[in-house]
């Protein structure tokens, strides 16, 4: 129902919202994926007469204000498309500009939903429409540095230039050789790096910026560094890296591959020296294959004020014979009318770290392949270079 309102001499086409009980709720997911949302029934629900299929409906508003984690909370309309997405086991549910609309004939207390990651969405979403999309290895390594991080508002432990280049800089190294003829990569370990510069460096970098996650304590809680003795090899003079679950009596050279025991002599002992080492997902090249810029990125788009998005890292478009650094479903946070809110626009984006010349033609052309598949599309190019770096000849 909608009625004629005059605001400042204009007249607006309002719908009247009729509701009868509204609620908030936290609820979390369980071990097999679904979520216990409490029912609301009317006041009027069983005073007599006879019902059609749908007595009333429940809207639900999801809300991950914080982005804790990367469950999907919005989506395109599906009113064409009844069969996207799949969030519950019996009842059937529609997505709106109001929300997950769940029609009600009866209850039993609550509705079973079963939320999904925001890359099932994208994938599902993407296979509906004749394209198959399956994560990229860049677009693995991205997912798995915000799942460190523990949400997108944490990724802001990587918005600082001289740590992500430290991080970097302790990485594995890829170099191509060519050995009769054929390419072959070599790759060399990540470089530890002795405990007081890791620390002298979290110290300058409190003096430059703030918030929780700029102490090397909060790395070392999401696991991005781990502490380790190097030890010299009495064979081969290498420098060993050991970490606390592999140091004994016994050791084995990374290099040489023999066996020595470890000195125990005082003098020995002295020289042994603590350093850090990346592991897990940053210990991965080129600034984490790109992870850095893709999740920075994503936490830039996210932390605008009372925002939504459902996101994607990278994804491998099969069809259109293209690769996505990020894809995801936005919108923003000012309403047009109090319950009713826009449709989500789709986002893809390219992220790039400091590479130069980055954004080159096969950026571009990608770009047009998913635009003329989507259109109205929005493109996103972001880098972590800064703005002086860039000039009309060089990207």
């Amino acid at each position: 129902m909608w009625e004629v309102r005059t605001e400042r001499y204009v007249s607006v086409d309002r719908r009247i919202t009729i509701h009868s009980k509204s609620k908030s709720f936290d609820e979390e997911i369980s071990s097999d994926g679904y979520a216990r949302v409490p029912t609301l029934v009317p006041d009027f629900h069983d005073k007599g007469g006879s019902y059609a299929r749908s007595t009333w409906i429940n809207v639900i508003q999801p809300s991950n204000d914080y982005h804790d984690h990367d469950i999907a909370v919005i989506f395109p309309t599906n009113l064409w498309q009844p069969g996207f997405p799949h969030l519950q086991s019996s009842e059937r549910l529609t997505i709106t500009r109001e929300g997950w609309v769940i029609p009600k004939q009866y209850t039993i207390g609550y509705s079973l939903l079963r939320p999904i990651p925001g890359r099932k969405a994208m994938i599902e979403w993407f296979e509906m429409r004749g394209i198959n999309a399956v994560p990229s290895e860049a677009g693995q390594v991205a997912a798995q540095v915000i799942s460190s991080a523990g949400n997108l508002l944490a990724c802001g432990m990587f918005a600082d230039r001289e740590t992500v280049q430290l991080l970097n800089s302790m990485a594995e190294s890829h170099s191509e050789q060519r050995r009769e003829g054929k390419p072959v990569r070599r790759v060399a370990p990540d470089r530890a790096k002795h405990r007081d510069e890791i620390k002298q460096h979290f110290a300058e970098r409190a003096k430059r910026s703030f918030g929780y996650w700029n102490s090397l304590e909060y790395f070392l809680e999401r696991s991005v560094f781990r502490a380790g003795l190097r030890v010299q090899c009495p064979t081969c003079a290498y420098y060993n890296w050991f970490d606390l679950d592999a140091i004994g009596y016994n050791l084995n050279c990374s290099r040489c591959l023999n066996e020595f025991r470890l000195s125990q002599a005082p003098h020995d002992l002295a020289s042994f020296e603590w350093f850090y080492r990346v592991i897990g997902p940053f210990a991965a090249p080129d600034y984490v294959r790109g992870g850095y810029a893709v999740a920075l990125t994503l936490r830039c788009i996210a932390e605008r004020h009372e925002s939504e998005l459902t996101w994607s890292t990278g994804l491998e478009l099969k069809e259109l014979g293209c690769e996505v650094d990020f894809a995801g479903w936005y919108r923003r946070g000012s309403r047009l009318f109090e319950s009713e809110r826009e449709e989500p626009v789709f986002l893809v984006g390219e992220a790039k770290s400091f590479g130069l010349n980055a954004i080159n033609k096969q950026s571009i052309d990608n770009f047009r392949l998913v635009a003329e598949q989507f259109p109205g599309s929005i493109m996103i190019v972001s880098s972590l270079k800064p703005i002086a770096d860039y000039s009309p000849k060089r990207a």
